[in-house]
């Protein structure tokens, strides 16, 4: 008698513990597995399992594996959101095209590492399928073109913005395109770091060529 009711309450005591997994937790322990094991062997009892709760405790935060999917393509999109802003920090002496070329390498750098181009082919296989990730990534690019957009008028304030605009899809463009090329761990003639130059170029001529033309 005595043994079932300390067994009663340290079940208690394990299901509270179980019970309070917060969001941020199951979104960051599916995400983790998201970039592990592909969005075709995630589950939500994998999730569960690394947050150290029941199946039951984690649908009640996210009823369907969808729902936590779409959550982390949410939580991931946003994070760059914030972190973008934090990357251009221009002196009053500040040389463009060298900020320029700081820019370029850590959008390149950061789309090299593996949390980044993992998770972004899982998030583009989800928006060919699902509509809830194409309006995530098309908010995303959005987003990411408009600050770039920001930095280019901050760097060439005489410049319009069509040319900003051009020069900001073809930075995009670039730092994108090296995630399905360069990801796969293949030699290649040309590394990630080779593109940052001849795309400055590419920029400033977009810049410049509006500006000749308007003299």
């Amino acid at each position: 008698m005595s043994l079932d009711g300390n067994s009663s309450k340290v079940s208690a005591r394990s299901s509270n513990r179980l019970g309070r997994a917060s969001r941020d937790q199951i979104i960051e322990a599916a995400e983790k597995l998201l970039l592990e094991d592909g969005y075709h062997e995630l589950s939500t009892r994998k999730v569960a399992a690394a947050c150290g709760i029941s199946p039951g405790n984690l649908t009640y935060h996210f009823p369907s594996k969808i729902l936590l999917v779409e959550e982390v393509m949410h939580d991931v999109c946003e994070r760059y959101a914030k972190v973008r802003p934090e990357v251009p920090v221009f002196g009053s002496d500040a040389d463009p095209i060298s900020e320029l070329r700081r820019i370029l390498a850590w959008m390149i750098d950061d789309a090299m590492v593996p949390e980044t181009n993992g998770l972004f082919l899982e998030f583009w296989i989800l928006a060919k399928h699902h509509g809830f990730g194409t309006q995530i990534i098309e908010r995303s690019y959005e987003l990411a073109i408009a600050w770039l957009v920001d930095v280019l008028a901050a760097l060439f304030p005489t410049s319009t913005d069509e040319p900003r605009h051009q020069a900001a899809y073809l930075m995009l463009t670039v730092t994108e395109g090296t995630i399905p090329v360069f990801a796969r761990k293949h030699a290649r003639p040309s590394r990630p770091a080779d593109l940052v130059d001849p795309t400055v170029q590419a920029v400033v001529s977009i810049l410049t060529d509006e500006l000749q033309r308007a003299t």
